[in-house]
Parts: structure tokens; sequence; C-alpha cells
């Protein structure tokens, strides 16, 4: 034996799986996925102790008592398009809205000419596809669907292989066929508009229209871009938010393409699913002659509570995630680790503040149409904080807590803008209806996020000698259902697996 003098956070590694239905259980087979902490905040288990203090003549004290631990952890990540997309579900109380997604162990058998299935492909023809984790490079990447079946679908380009289990398709939008797809601006919402094959999307959905090829996007530049969906037929999408003020337009012979993000809102009423977690913290070996025994530290029974997205000037965009538990758990390098899997992060560039944001605005909710004067021209620092209000719930008998109670989900945040206009101060004065959304692109991969109401706070001016006056704003946010009832959520977040290069 050869215990090492001390153990270096180079060594350290973060994981986190889920719970299954019971609190402080793990599934028989969980999936530990790795996460990238910058830095650590409270991590672990405090322990609480009171000591006997009897009146005594020999004027000492007497030995304390265990009586309570609290069992927490937070830390900071650097965000990127995956990481963050899983845990997220948790901090929502909610599932993932995917698009149509197929792969896994078995799943692809083979690809030919075509990605092929023993059964369950339910693509279709014209379908925009992104394919990931093949072997060879021309299988993986943004794809045309051009035949489709329940056990193929073919698109140019492919060579042959017999995938991994990591294979995937994922559906990322739809093209449609010469003068298909109209815009119809004429009424008090844009539309587009076609005989029939539109997606049917959930109000609150964000889209991208228009591909990078001139035959994929509207001939006007305004009709495309970034829009967010209020209602939704096969017939007719109509739009409450876009960036630019859209004008009625007939397609001739372009074949547009739609893109569709992967989407998470707050839920209401049955939706709404809470999910628990176990963190694992490995923690090095202690012993240099035995270095696969590796000892490590884990907090059960966690609820996903707080998580602010910190965004700032010249700078990366950071996640501070908070989870409230029950208690902890040692293990020692001889027992190892929690049986489960353990796949290999996925390397992504995080998204950064000066170059990859293609959107970031502040304006009232539109009372009419779908644009509205941003009351920020430019902004300096934006601080978006979600709180699920957790605690522990303690009882006699019980180390810890046996249980964990949320409250509201709450949104609220800053900001920091240049002052340009004093329409913003009388915003915060009136008790405005305003509205916050941002677009982060990056290598074809975007997200979206959308919080529909909030009210604004503070601005109070901050003039300095020789600098550009700067209004700091608090907000708080609410339920999009006072703007409408359609939109009932406080926060939205679309993930879109490829964009085309034009959103950047």
């Amino acid at each position: 034996m050869a215990l090492v003098k001390k153990i270096d956070s180079s060594v350290t590694g973060l994981r986190i799986a889920e719970e299954s239905a019971d609190i402080g259980v793990l599934p028989g087979s969980p999936v530990w996925l790795a996460q990238e902490p910058n830095s650590y905040g409270d991590f672990g288990v405090e322990i609480s102790t009171v000591a006997r203090n009897p009146i005594s003549d020999d004027r000492q004290a007497k030995k304390g008592m265990v009586v309570d631990l609290e069992a927490s952890g937070g830390f900071v990540s650097d965000l990127t398009h995956v990481n963050i997309q899983e845990p997220l579900q948790g901090f929502f109380f909610a599932d993932l809205r995917r698009q149509t997604e197929f792969g896994g162990a078995g799943e692809i058998t083979s690809v030919t000419t075509s990605y092929n299935a023993a059964s369950g492909l339910t693509f279709a023809i014209n379908d925009l596809i992104f394919a990931s984790n093949f072997t060879n490079s021309p299988n993986n990447g943004f794809k045309l669907v051009t035949a489709a079946s329940g056990t193929a679908v073919t698109a140019a380009g492919l060579v042959a292989e017999t995938p991994g289990a990591t294979a995937k398709l994922v559906l990322v939008g739809k093209q449609y066929a010469a003068g298909v797809v109209d815009v119809d601006a004429s009424g008090t919402l844009p539309a587009l508009t076609a005989a029939s094959g539109l997606p049917v999307l959930p109000a609150g959905t964000w889209v991208y229209v228009g591909g990078d090829a001139t035959i994929t996007h509207f001939a006007n530049a305004v009709n495309n871009g970034f829009k967010r969906v209020l209602t939704s037929t096969a017939t007719r999408m109509e739009f409450d938010k876009s960036l630019t003020t859209m004008v009625t337009e007939s397609s001739t012979t372009e074949t547009i393409q739609i893109f569709l993000p992967r989407a998470l809102k707050n839920e209401v009423g049955s939706l709404i699913k809470r999910r628990t977690y176990q963190l694992e913290q490995t923690l090095g070996a202690p012993d240099n002659a035995l270095p696969s025994q590796i000892q490590s530290q884990y907090l059960i029974g966690c609820v996903a509570n707080t998580i602010a997205m910190t965004i700032g000037v010249a700078d990366k965009v950071t996640c501070d995630l908070g989870y409230m538990g029950l208690n902890g758990e040692t293990r020692t390098g001889a027992v190892g680790v929690k049986s489960g899997s353990r796949p290999n992060l996925v390397e992504q560039d995080a998204f950064n503040t000066s170059s990859d944001f293609s959107l970031m605005r502040v304006s009232p909710v539109p009372t009419s149409g779908a644009t509205a004067t941003a009351l920020f021209g430019f902004m300096t620092d934006v601080k978006l904080n979600v709180n699920n209000n957790a605690e522990a719930c303690k009882a006699i008998g019980t180390l810890g807590g046996f249980e964990v109670t949320v409250g509201k989900f709450q949104v609220d945040g800053e900001l920091t803008a240049y002052f340009t206009d004093v329409a913003a101060i009388e915003a915060v004065k009136a008790n405005a209806s305003v509205t916050l959304d941002m677009a982060m692109v990056k290598d074809n991969r975007g997200i979206v996020v959308d919080v529909p109401l909030i009210t604004l706070g503070n601005a109070r001016l901050q003039i300095e000698q020789d600098q550009p006056i700067k209004i700091p704003c608090s907000f708080n946010a609410a339920s999009g259902a006072q703007v409408n009832a359609a939109l009932d959520h406080t926060l939205w977040m679309g993930f879109f697996d490829y964009l085309p290069d034009a959103a950047e």
C-alpha cells in the first residue's frame, strides 16, 4: 500500500443519474451522465451537532452529538448545446417535447444507400433530418429524405457501414415542394399557409423559416428567420413574434424549409413531472498501488432546485445549477462507484457572448401584429434565474430529510442595458407587459430562450463621467397565459439540432 499525500481536483469527476419513481432509489440500470463543472458551490453533506451543556463544577463541555444534516450540491458549467438538455428537465419539472428521434443499440442496423432498420422508422419524404454518431463522416450531418418507409430512409451521399449503438437520426425540419408554402400578412397576425402538411406545433414554439440556398427561403428577407408560433394547423401557422415585419408573399419555385426544435417549458396539470437524481463526485484513488480503485461521494434524493444562466460581455455563457438532496453517501475505492452505464461526454464548444447571439431582445408584448420596438438597443449583461423553492422535509427519527417539497416555479433576473430612450423608464413606471427572447447559434446548432411575460423593476439610470448612460433593470416573470391563454408557461427553451448558416 502506498497512500497518496494529497489528491488534486484535476482527477475528480462529476456525473448525474436519474432515480426511479421512489426518491432516493436508483433504477436497475442507471445512466450516469457526465457533467463539466468549472467550479463547485456547496457540494456534499453539512453536519449539524448539538453539544451537551450541563451545569457542572468541572467547568468543561461534554461531547456533542449529530442531530441533523443538509445535503446539497451546486456547480457552474459552461453552456453547450448538449450538456444541459437532459438535466434541464429536472429544473422545469417537465419532459422535453421531442421531434421524431430514432436510434440506440440495435435500432439502425446498417447504412447502404439508406439508413436501415428492422422496423419503426417514421420519417417521411422531404423531412430534414440530422444524423450523428455514425462511423463514416458522410453518414453524419444534415440530410434531406428522398425516400422513406418503416425500414429504410434514403438520403444522398451515404456510404456503407454497420453503425454503433449511439447512431441516431433526428427530425430537424421540413422542406416543401415548389410553390406550396406562402406568407399571408393580411390578418392580425402573419402566417405561413399551405394546402396541407404544415407541422402542428404547440403555442409558444419557436421555428426558423428558410434555408441557406436561395431556392429554400422566401424572396422577402423579412419572411425568413426566427418566429414564435401562436396557433398552428396543417394549413396555417400564425406567428405572434417575429424579428421583422412580415409581408404577404406567394412562393413559386421556392422549396421552403422550416426548422424545428426539441422544446422544453414548465408544464401545467398532469404534464408536470418531478424527477429526482443522484450526483456522483469521484475523488481519485487514495492508494498509488491501486489506481483503478476510485473513491467517491454521492448526494441522494436530489431535486433540481435552482439554475442561473449568466450572460456577460466578451465571455462565455455559464449556468449555475443547484440541487437539494436528502442525504449523502461515501464509497471507498475498494467498494467502487455505483453500477450503471457511463457514456462519454459529448464534446462541444460553449456559446460565447460576442459572436453566438443572433437575438437578444427585451420589448413590449406586441398588441397587434408580431413585432414590437425593443426597449434597449444593446445589453451588457443578463442573468436569468429559475427557482423551484425546494426544501427538505425533516422528521423525528430521520437524519437528513425523508422527502423534498417544492414551491412555485419562479423565474426572475437582472439586466443592464445602454440607455437610449425614456420609453424604457416609462415601461417600468406603467408596469407594462414586457417579453424577453434570445437566440444563440453556433456551428449550425442553436438554443432559443423565451420568457413570454415579464415586468421590469428598478430602471434607475447610471450616469458616470466619460461613460455611456446605462440602465439596470430587475425583472420578474409570470405565466404567459395573461398575454394569451395558449401561452400557459413562464419559460420556454428550444434546442435546434440543426440551423442554416443564415441563422448565425
